[in-house]
């Protein structure tokens, strides 16, 4: 009897570890929900400005998808080989913010008419 609860609590800690090491690992970018970002930040912008500023938000957000695909890459080999995540997670936060920045900057863009 008491074997068997053994056994139990150590797959259940066996379970609760793999899903912790999931959690650690670095996420998917399309996964990576958007910062909610005020269009306000962009009133009285000109549409050169919008699209200028829109430009670099992309690139920045190109940069961090980057980062971001090697750490998920890291992350699923290294959990393969020795069981744990290595990235250090990538750069959620910095793509969180981007994705919001470049929403904003559409939302102004369409509102004003810009090309």
């Amino acid at each position: 009897m008491k074997t068997k609860m053994i056994i139990r609590r150590v797959k259940q800690a066996g379970v609760f570890a793999g899903l912790a090491t999931l959690a650690a690992c670095a996420q998917p970018v399309a996964r990576i929900a958007p910062e909610v970002t005020s269009s306000a930040r962009y009133a009285g912008w000109h549409c050169a400005q919008l699209h200028s500023e829109q430009a670099q938000v992309g690139v920045a957000l190109a940069a961090a998808t980057k980062t971001q695909k090697r750490a998920v890459t890291e992350d699923t080999f290294s959990v393969l080989l020795i069981g744990l995540p290595i990235s250090g997670g990538g750069v959620p936060k910095e793509i969180a913010s981007l994705k919001g920045r470049q929403i904003a900057l559409e939302d102004t863009r369409l509102r004003r008419g810009c090309r």
